[in-house]
C-alpha cells in the first residue's frame, strides 16, 4: 500500500505524484520539491483551485505554525 498525501486547503487524500510539496529544511529554507527532499512538508493539489485557496488563505502557515515568506506563495501563480 501507498503512502497517502493530503492537501492542506480541501483535506483530499491521494497519492504523492498528485501533489505539490513545501518542504521547510532544517536551516529553515522553504522549497517546493517534487522528489525527496528532507524537512518538513505539506502539500497542496496540483490540479484544481486548491493553488489559488492556498495563496488567499496562507494554509502553509498553518501548516507549518509559523508565516511562510510571501515569495513562496508567489512562486505558485
Amino acid at each position: 500500500m501507498k503512502p497517502m498525501r493530503m492537501c492542506v486547503v480541501c483535506r483530499k487524500g491521494g497519492e504523492k505524484s498528485e501533489f505539490i510539496r513545501l518542504v521547510r529544511n532544517k536551516a529553515g529554507e522553504f522549497r517546493f520539491s517534487e522528489g525527496h527532499m528532507e524537512g518538513r512538508g505539506a502539500y497542496v493539489c496540483k490540479e484544481g483551485e486548491c493553488k489559488a485557496k492556498v495563496v488567499k488563505t496562507r494554509a502553509f502557515n498553518r501548516s507549518f505554525k509559523m508565516n511562510v515568506p510571501s515569495e513562496i506563495y508567489e512562486q505558485l501563480n
